[in-house]
């Protein structure tokens, strides 16, 4: 979505071929088809769009000559960030993207950044990209005088992953400078998209205050996420205070899980391939990340396992209203919508209840209170969720997507590209500030530094010396003396799951994970492990020799700011 602010104009992006100019597609699917034995200096994207803008599908079956489909990218960006090893001279750390397929985490950046170029006009003969009343000259004019990029991401999500999404963007060339590129929550986009968009135009809806209390219930993929707004007041003058926000890592993709282990395993006959047995397979509603990456390991490692994923999605828009037949592997399977609903849905729906009692107290509410309710992300377009969030909150409004390309409801596109109206919704500390800069800083200090043995408050002097405000910093350093890296630097249980075992391996993280950067003497005082902090700091220098980020200064507001409508 475009923001022209000078005129307070939303266009809608498209893509279409250009010798079919009547049919136009207004999002993609992150997939791309990735050959293996990729060096860092070669990436390969087959050209699967032309099959996704006529079929609406995502690719079937299993990607041709043993080539990896990559389709999944958010859980890898949160896990760690790209470095050439100083010992092996290799890109790590690798991906374990099936049990028997791995892909370095720089080769899923790169494939991000050639996707983030299709959204620049070009010379393609297969896909072209426009935007809604503009001449292909015009877009090309408007992307050249972009001010700003700003981006979703799940709640919670770690500046590992805003880090590499910035390097994506910057690599992509939408914009020069990483202080351009902003960060909202998926689900606070949603509540900017619900339908403000469309107001913008007749002067009114920067002003508009929200109709009561206000629930908001964003679920795609691969999270579900729940805003509660308690106040009635002007959209213009909410800020991260006013917004209550709670994350659940469960969402369509383990859905589609819960189907194939739950439904179609206790049925089925010939599955050894799949030795599911031998998993420990994640419950029905629950998280489970640990169960969930192996088992999705497993799917994505056999062909059955594949065509299974490939099945399911298909199939589970028309199961979530009716029994469904389908033929596959040879035979003829049957699901009954109620067993989806019962065995899967349910447990779904019981874990969000459950996220939603807890929230509502925190802000002195009950369900009768929220008058407004808004549903955005395909998973929350499964009638049983709708009819139960219609009891849940009997006193409310609802707006929902219709799950049309051409009107979404409830946009976090539209909702991205509004959010310059709304500046004071910015986590504007996080944006300036971020763990990686922070510790960057701090280890020039302590490299140039005679001191081995501080306090917190010498370590926040410090940190202030380059601008940092001391309440800015104490979450950081308490965590770093108390031994907690900031993430993606070192391994962690869950990113041992997704990475190979040769990464975990790896001499460089093992060095890092030797021993703790700051040892807890007595009176609250600290001793410096000079060694690791050496370590910690070559670290850093060798994932800052490939980016475009440097991390020497506070990221700037002024882009934000510059592109504000005017009154």
């Amino acid at each position: 979505m475009l923001f022209e602010a000078n005129l307070g104009r939303l266009r809608p992006l498209y893509w279409a071929k250009p010798s079919s100019e009547n049919f136009r597609a207004y999002r993609l699917p992150s997939v791309a088809y990735v050959p293996s034995g990729l060096d860092d200096e070669s990436l390969f994207m087959t050209e699967v769009f032309e099959q996704i803008l006529h079929q609406r599908d995502r690719p079937s079956g299993a990607p041709a000559n043993n080539n990896t489909l990559l389709r999944s990218f958010k859980p890898y960006f949160n896990s760690g960030l790209p470095f050439k090893s100083t010992q092996t001279q290799q890109w790590e750390p690798h991906l374990r993207q099936s049990e028997t397929q791995t892909i370095p985490l720089i080769d899923v950046q790169h494939i991000l950044t050639q996707l983030l170029t299709l959204l620049k006009p070009g010379d393609r003969p297969w896909l072209h990209c426009g935007a809604e009343g503009l001449t292909t000259a015009e877009f090309r004019d408007r992307l050249a005088q972009l001010d700003g990029v700003i981006v979703n991401h799940p709640s919670g999500s770690s500046d590992t992953y805003r880090f590499t999404l910035r390097e994506t963007v910057l690599a992509a060339g939408l914009v020069p400078q990483p202080d351009q590129i902003f960060f909202v929550d998926e689900v606070v986009a949603a509540l900017l998209g619900s339908g403000g968009g469309d107001r913008l135009g007749t002067g009114d809806a920067v002003g508009t205050a929200i109709a009561g209390p206000c629930l908001v219930l964003s679920a795609g993929a691969s999270t579900t996420e729940i805003l509660v707004i308690g106040a009635a007041k002007p959209l213009t003058q909410l800020t991260p205070q006013d917004r209550y926000i709670r994350r659940l890592a469960y969402a369509g993709n383990s859905l589609d899980q819960d189907i194939i282990c739950h439904l179609l395993y206790p049925i089925a006959r010939g599955w050894e391939s799949l030795d599911l047995p031998g998993l420990n397979l994640p419950l029905p509603g629950e998280p489970d990340l640990e169960a969930r990456y192996r088992l999705q390991q497993r799917l994505e490692s056999v062909p059955l396992g594949q065509r299974l994923l490939n099945s399911v999605r298909k199939i589970k828009p028309i199961l979530c209203q009716q029994d469904v037949s389908f033929a596959a592997d040879g035979r003829q399977w049957t699901i009954r919508q109620q067993d989806l609903q019962n065995w899967i849905i349910a447990p779904y729906l019981q874990q969000l209840n459950r996220e939603i009692n807890g929230l509502l107290p925190q802000i002195g509410l009950t369900s009768d209170q929220i008058q407004q309710v808004i549903c955005a992300g395909e998973t929350t377009m499964i009638p049983a969720i709708a009819t139960w969030l219609q009891e849940k909150f009997p006193q409310a409004r609802f707006i929902a997507q219709d799950g049309t390309a051409e009107n979404l409801g409830p946009s976090v596109a539209a909702g991205l590209a509004l959010f310059p109206c709304f500046p004071a919704l910015l986590e504007a500390d996080r944006h300036q500030f971020s763990d990686y800069f922070l510790l960057h800083i701090l280890l020039q200090h302590l490299q140039q530094d005679n001191k081995t043995r501080f306090g917190l408050g010498d370590l926040q002097q410090r940190l202030s010396q380059s601008g940092v405000p001391s309440e800015v910093s104490r979450t950081f350093l308490a965590n770093l003396l108390e031994g907690r890296l900031p993430s993606g630097l070192a391994i962690t249980p869950a990113s041992a799951v997704l990475f190979a075992e040769s990464s975990v391996q790896c001499p460089d993280y093992q060095r890092l994970g030797a021993a703790p950067l700051f040892q807890s003497l007595a009176n609250d005082r600290y001793e410096l492990n000079s060694q690791q902090c050496d370590r910690l700091w070559a670290h850093l220098q060798t994932i800052l020799a490939h980016t475009h980020q440097t991390l020497q200064t506070p990221l700037s507001l002024a882009a934000l700011a510059s592109t504000q409508p005017q009154a």
